[in-house]
């Protein structure tokens, strides 16, 4: 009898201990996946041919071996060049593997995008071409719902905007500082809704968010790319992922745990990785029913793992916790602050910058006339998405790797003036029947010297075109090459028409300027004529250059000076400059006499990282340099350059220019030109020391502006610097008096002390920073930075500054006429009444699927106010005898219609994940706001809408 009581207490003890186990379960998520970068150590195209295709290929051929295995892919530029050349046998069978789930897409960008650099406007258009391909290949119902950016380093604010714009409900995210990782383990705050915007945007930036618990590549223990692992047999890894399951479940709420198998370029024999994972799934999930275990494991996807880990909070009424900020910067333990490629390789940057705004610019333009030039647009877009690459725009790639990027714009640019060229020559023959042959004039990275020779009969018609979507005032100038040396007249002046009695007021003077960035740094002489020009929206204007034996009346010959001046000065600024390092010393506005100290210095830091990170254990530091200076005093154009060369060699040059025109905001704004080469273990930055009482530094990601902590311990400036896609700022926090300064290129930003504004130029080093790429970025480009600056009240600031940033971004663009015909003249706008000053056109394009259908995203770009509208119709200048109206509304990409994107479900608290204090969450504007009209649009401030634009004639 004792025996048998004995029996059945064993039987009932293990009975208890196998629910106990099933109750208490982990479920282990495999995620299979390979990390594909475009370009790092190989280019593109190297990567491609040595790793890709086989990594494509072996996939595909190792999932259909067993219906329950699964992978995951982002990158589509790489699927697109696999596709392209691919059998049709093995298009089905991706395409078959797709639909059964066996593959799934997430992110489905044309890249995995770096988040500190790129504009909103590349940003978006890179998962635009990723998606577009999915669509046309594969359907709709393929399009991503999960975000994976595993290894940008740091993540912006405007991710979870723009994906949430885009139909995603979750992001996955690696790179985080590691106190907050540390933090969010040991809190298990892992996952939670991220709020992009909390105060402008609010809902409409919410996305669920999980971070990895541990980084995206295989834990060793399941590292199957490693013979030995896979040799180790499945008991010791079953052994091994007890191990890492039992621990990992401690981060989490849930029972669901996501496990990442695979890593960089992983696959390209999959039979390793599935062969052996195989047996060992199988056997843990035996002793998972058995009861030895309670872990169990299976393939999964993010679409699986999403679900049951939400439902699992639902079920268990266990809420998700918040964040309302970036995770900016990035630091993965001290001394190891991933700040320096906010401003590594900056031609690389300048150059992408100008080539996405060309395609904007051809978008618009090509839209506007009847010739199809989609696949020259697509081919550049694609080129230049490929630039939105976290190892690419970031400068972190290999010295060859980066010549392929350029060689990449450089045919981009080449395609795209194609574009832009034609289009204007056929929108000249709508309106006026009148075929123009257009050549581009170089303006970036090149500088282009124009000529007048016997062909051109002492006449260059100059077409100046304005892309964006409010008329546009601004100084034009034009260099026009010249032997001669010593002259004290100017023998060119620019008119309105061909007609010589049209002059148009301008400045011309003989430039003489070393080229140090061209071989054996030649010193060149040019005329440089400034104009005063008006350029419509989304239009072009032509002015007249002309060449005369005499001085026209209307030109003011400009004579160079080679002392400093005291003061620099128009009708509404003046700039006292030191006498010292020949820089702006005080900044004085006449109208109000407020005077603000300034001392502007270029400045170093001893700089020991390398592409990745800065490193620098001092506070930077003003070379002993020696000075020339030349100083044009203009009627419209204030100019000034300081040549400094130090005693090793180095020598820059700094321009500084200011306006006196009409338009009294421009003439509040001064302008520099940082022409200078990078300098061997240093990064070379631009310093104010104002008199302002600051406490912050702003910068902004593309969208808006971030309030960021001052330095507190100046001999580690690395780990006060942030990226600032265009704009820094420093305010004084008693009068709320702003200096803003607006870049031409993504860059970073800090702020030392209190009053001190500072941004990053150009970065050379010696050093290699232990991440991957082996090599030292010695980068000794010669660059030319812009820069605007301006000061004004915090309030106003905030109403403009986008704007200002926006003509930066899109500067004005010109081409000559190649015919010295006094009819050639063309004047067009392709907006027939003008839009509010913030609301901005970002893309505009034809529609490839509907006739007379024109699809268009538009921006309130004001942080704050009250929603702004504007009527759609008649808005475009295409046709008389039409009407416009809203067709369809979609999400961010253009592809699928707008929907409400409903994460409510996934139920939340106000609490930090951070602090783990309440935060006021303001649920407005709602998340979901449809338009409401099909001739109206209304836009809250910083929200972008997309649709679809209809044109109809009239009845």
């Amino acid at each position: 009898m004792k025996g048998l009581l004995l029996v059945l207490l064993i039987i009932f003890t293990v009975n208890i201990i196998n629910v106990t186990s099933r109750e208490n379960y982990v479920k282990v998520h495999f995620i299979c996946h390979s990390h594909i970068d475009a370009g790092w150590l190989q280019t593109f195209e190297g990567y491609y041919e040595s790793k890709v295709k086989y990594i494509v290929s072996s996939v595909v051929d190792h999932l259909e071996k067993n219906k329950e295995r699964k992978f995951i892919w982002s990158e589509i530029g790489y699927l697109e060049r696999w596709w392209r050349v691919i059998s049709q046998d093995y298009r089905d069978r991706f395409t078959n593997l797709l639909k059964t789930g066996q593959i799934e897409i997430a992110n489905g960008g044309w890249v995995m995008n770096d988040e500190a650099c790129p504009t909103l406007d590349a940003t978006i258009r890179h998962f635009t071409d990723g998606h577009r391909f999915i669509v046309e290949h594969f359907g709709k119902e393929y399009l991503p719902t999960t975000g994976w950016q595993i290894d940008p380093f740091g993540h912006s604010a405007v991710m979870p905007y723009i994906q949430a714009q885009m139909g995603y409900k979750h992001l996955i995210l690696n790179r985080i500082h590691w106190n907050y990782h540390d933090a969010f383990k040991r809190d298990k705050n892992l996952q939670f809704i991220w709020r992009g915007s909390p105060d402008t945007l609010g809902p409409k930036s919410d996305i669920f968010t999980h971070v990895l618990d541990d980084f995206y590549v295989s834990p060793q223990p399941l590292n199957f790319e490693d013979q030995y692992k896979r040799s180790q047999g499945t008991d010791r890894l079953v052994q091994n992922l007890i191990q890492l399951g039992t621990e990992r479940g401690k981060y989490y709420e849930s029972p669901h745990v996501l496990i990442t198998l695979g890593g960089d370029f992983n696959y390209a024999n999959a039979e390793y990785y599935f062969d052996t994972i195989d047996p060992m799934l199988a056997e843990i999930n035996r002793k998972f029913e058995r009861g030895e275990t309670n872990i169990k494991a299976t393939y999964s996807t993010m679409t699986q793992f999403f679900n049951e880990t939400i439902q699992w909070h639902i079920d268990n009424k266990v809420a998700f916790n918040y964040f309302d900020k970036d995770f900016f910067p990035y630091a993965e333990r001290h001394y190891s602050w991933w700040t320096g490629y906010f401003t590594s390789r900056p031609l690389l940057k300048g150059q992408s910058r100008s080539v996405t705004s060309k395609i904007r610019s051809a978008e618009i333009f090509s839209a506007l006339q009847n010739q199809d030039f989609f696949p020259l647009i697509q081919d550049a877009s694609r080129n230049c998405s490929i630039l939105q690459h976290h190892d690419a725009i970031t400068g972190t790639a290999r010295a060859d790797v980066v010549d392929d990027y350029a060689r990449r714009l450089n045919y981009a640019e080449n395609q795209l003036n194609q574009v832009l060229t034609g289009s204007m020559s056929n929108i000249a023959v709508d309106i006026a029947q009148k075929a123009l042959a257009l050549t581009p004039i170089k303006d970036y990275p090149d500088i282009e010297y124009l000529t007048l020779e016997d062909k051109d009969k002492g006449l260059k018609p100059i077409v100046i075109a304005n892309s964006l979507n409010w008329p546009r005032q601004d100084i034009y100038s034009v260099k026009l090459s010249t032997s001669d040396t010593s002259a004290s007249k100017c023998p060119y002046f620019v008119t309105l028409g061909s007609d010589e009695f049209q002059g148009v007021p301008s400045d011309c003077a003989l430039v003489s300027e070393k080229r140090n960035d061209l071989n054996g740094k030649p010193t060149v002489y040019y005329y440089k004529i400034d104009f005063f020009v008006d350029i419509p929206a989304f239009g072009v204007k032509t002015y007249y250059l002309h060449k005369s034996s005499s001085q026209h009346e209307t030109v003011n010959f400009v004579k160079v000076s080679t002392d400093i001046p005291s003061k620099i000065s128009n009708e509404q600024m003046a700039f006292e400059i030191s006498s010292d390092n020949g820089l702006v010393k005080t900044v004085i506005d006449l109208v109000s006499t407020e005077r603000v100290s300034v001392n502007q210095k270029l400045m170093d830091y001893a700089d020991q990282g390398g592409a990745y990170i800065m490193l620098a254990h001092a506070d930077a530091f003003e070379p002993s340099r020696s000075k020339k200076v030349q100083y044009y005093d203009g009627q419209l154009t204030k100019e000034y350059h300081v040549y400094y060369s130090e005693s090793n060699g180095i020598e820059s040059v700094v321009k500084f220019r200011i306006y006196q025109t009409p338009s009294i905001e421009l003439n509040k704004k001064f302008h520099y030109e940082f022409n200078l080469q990078g300098k061997q273990g240093h990064t070379t930055v631009n310093r104010f020391a104002t008199s302002l009482k600051s406490k912050y530094v702003y910068s902004d990601n593309g969208v808006e502006l971030h309030k960021r902590d001052i330095s507190t311990d100046l001999n580690q400036p690395q780990n006060f610097y942030y990226p600032s896609i265009s704009i820094g700022m420093i305010k004084d926090e008693e009068n709320e008096h702003t200096l803003t300064c607006i870049g031409d290129r993504s860059r970073g930003v800090a702020s030392m002390r209190s009053g001190e504004f500072e941004f990053a130029i150009h970065r050379k080093l010696e050093r290699d920073d232990q991440k991957g790429l082996d090599i030292p970025p010695m980068d000794g480009a010669w660059i030319s930075v812009k820069t605007s600056c301006y000061f004004g009240p915090f309030y106003s600031v905030l109403k403009t500054v986008r704007h200002e940033s926006l003509r930066i971004e899109h500067p004005l663009r010109s081409y000559y006429i190649n015919s010295t015909s006094p009819n050639n003249a063309i004047e067009f706008s392709g907006i027939n009444h003008r839009l509010p000053d913030n609301i901005h056109i970002l893309s505009m394009e034809k529609s490839l699927t509907e006739d007379n259908t024109y699809l268009m995203r538009v921006m309130n770009i004001r942080e704050e106010g009250p929603p702004t509208s504007f009527e759609i119709d008649n808005l475009l200048s295409l046709n008389s005898g039409t009407t416009s109206l809203i067709k369809q509304e979609y999400t961010l990409a253009h592809i699928i219609p707008y929907n409400s994107n409903d994460i409510s479900y996934m139920i939340n608290t106000n609490i930090s994940v951070v602090d783990h204090q309440q935060r006021e969450k303001i649920n407005y504007p709602p998340r979901f706001t449809p338009l409401q009209s099909k001739s109206t649009v209304s836009l809250f401030p910083l929200e972008i809408k997309s649709f679809s634009v209809a044109i109809r004639k009239y009845n």
